[in-house]
């Protein structure tokens, strides 16, 4: 392991090269490293590739970064920015009870820490599960039986059916078979929340209208007036 990371890890000209990407001191390693370049952490494409192919971020405005070289040191290392900045903002917000902790974001770290512990001993005790499929006790609803139950990602595909078939890499009927074997009980959350944010993008309809010429036919067997409940 020594072998490895003196290898790969070692001064440079003009900073620290961390295996291949110069950083400027040994703050904007530890600061940065966990996303730039962007493969170091998982983000959507990451996973919804599956680990498996090269993938590239182009919306990561570089403003982010240089904010968060601007933190203040002891707010990186022992502060949560997200929540002082929420309990200034608004208090009364603030004070809402967190679903994962039962107690405000403005209460302190070992309050917190604690309550998150004793709020999921107590759920996994009591198992009084909400009677929506897709709710659940965290904050977000529960993803996966948000797109079995509710008509939005269906809507979405069928919407943009022309986008999908205009886009030479997506295959219209391989986008059906996904969200079906979905609704069937197989979890293709990723990939179908990957394929839902791309093409609600603007950029991608001009992407598509450069690729008119491109256009696949339709595959056979797939039916042109289909709805909701024929997919689910």
């Amino acid at each position: 392991m020594e072998e490895v990371f003196e290898a790969n890890v070692r001064e440079a000209v003009g900073g620290i090269d961390h295996h291949g990407v110069v950083y400027p001191s040994l703050r904007e390693l530890v600061s940065l490293r966990e996303f730039y370049p962007m493969s170091n952490d998982p983000d959507l494409f990451y996973f919804g590739l599956t680990q498996s192919m090269p993938h590239w971020t182009p919306f990561l405005d570089n403003r982010m970064i240089d904010l968060a070289l601007r933190f203040p040191i002891k707010y990186q290392l022992r502060r949560d920015v997200v929540n002082e900045a929420i309990a200034r903002l608004s208090p009364a917000l603030a004070d809402v009870p967190h679903a994962s902790t039962g107690v405000g974001l403005d209460r302190s770290f070992v309050t917190q820490y604690v309550g998150r512990y004793l709020t999921s001993m107590r759920r996994r005790h009591r198992r009084d599960e909400p009677d929506v499929p897709y709710y659940c006790h965290r904050p977000w609803v529960h993803g996966p039986e948000l797109l079995r139950h509710d008509r939005f990602a269906i809507e979405t595909i069928l919407e943009r059916r022309d986008l999908i078939e205009a886009l030479p890499f997506l295959d219209w009927g391989g986008v059906l078979d996904c969200y079906r074997r979905h609704v069937n009980g197989e979890n293709f959350y990723w990939e179908l929340f990957m394929l839902l944010g791309f093409l609600e993008m603007p950029g991608v309809e001009r992407l598509a209208g450069l690729r008119t010429a491109d256009r696949p036919d339709s595959p056979p067997g797939v039916d042109v007036d289909i709805t909701f409940e024929d997919v689910a």
